[in-house]
């Protein structure tokens, strides 16, 4: 199964990355209308050294604090290498390392709300994770 999203306007992604990979970062995240395929209309407008708001980032499910109110927001696996210094023979079948030990799954909640729903597609539209409480 394939799964697709479709952003209506713009969409911010933040990465972290490297102070020293920051140059080499900007002329490849400039470059995202080239990759993917050719029905893809996507492009970077901008790249800018800004933190993202805490509130409007995803996080892993076990990092939330239970004391605060959500809204019931998108969730689903995410898996990620646990080292920087795996090699393509540690995450292949036949590798030298357990494949258990080479990635992370966690839950993670994206701050993502169901606008609508129509059949088995949904509009998901970014608000922040928590109520803002008065």
């Amino acid at each position: 199964m394939r799964e697709m999203a479709h952003a209506a306007g713009p969409m911010t992604v933040f990465l972290q990355i490297p102070e020293d990979a920051g140059q080499r970062m900007h002329v490849l995240l400039q470059a995202v209308g080239y990759w993917g395929q050719s029905s893809s209309l996507t492009s970077c407008l901008g790249v800018m050294s800004t933190p993202p708001l805490l509130e409007e980032c995803a996080l892993p499910l076990d990092l939330l604090d239970d004391t605060i109110p959500l809204r019931p927001f998108f969730s689903c696996p995410v898996t990620e290498f646990r080292s920087n210094q795996l090699s393509w023979e540690d995450i292949v079948p036949g590798g030298k390392m357990p494949k258990t030990s080479a990635l992370r799954c966690e839950i993670y909640v994206w701050p993502m709300v169901t606008e609508y729903r129509h059949g088995t597609q949904k509009l998901l539209v970014r608000a922040p994770l928590f109520w803002k409480v008065q």
